[in-house]
């Protein structure tokens, strides 16, 4: 899916929602268990562990969601919460010299709780 043009305000951007799900097409998130317990939202947590968990759940393997707790201050598991657990992963680099953009919704995420 190719990225629009960066947007100067976070705000114009629609919220996430099951619709936004199941239009790219995503797996059953309610049919997976919790099987992951993860402390911190920040965004190397989202795009490593929790694109990979992801990346398993569509190739159909059934590994599974996270429960995701915030240890810190700020809004990341009310934002978290209030997309029903999706967030977007923006990929921009290169591979073999040519360049890659792309953004993939994640849905991995069961539930975000504050500490």
């Amino acid at each position: 899916m190719p990225l629009a043009a960066p947007t100067a305000h976070a705000d114009a951007l629609p919220r996430l929602g099951a619709v936004q799900w199941q239009a790219a097409g995503g797996y059953r998130r309610e049919t997976l268990p919790v099987r992951v317990l993860q402390f911190g939202t920040g965004m190397l947590l989202r795009a490593l562990p929790l694109a990979l968990l992801d990346a398993a759940n569509r190739t159909g393997a059934g590994a599974g969601r996270a429960l995701l707790v915030q240890s810190t201050g700020g809004t990341t598991a009310d934002e978290l919460t209030a997309q029903d657990g999706l967030f977007t992963l923006v990929t921009r680099g290169l591979v073999h010299g040519a360049p890659v953009d792309d953004a993939r919704l994640i849905g991995s995420v069961a539930a975000a709780l504050r500490a």
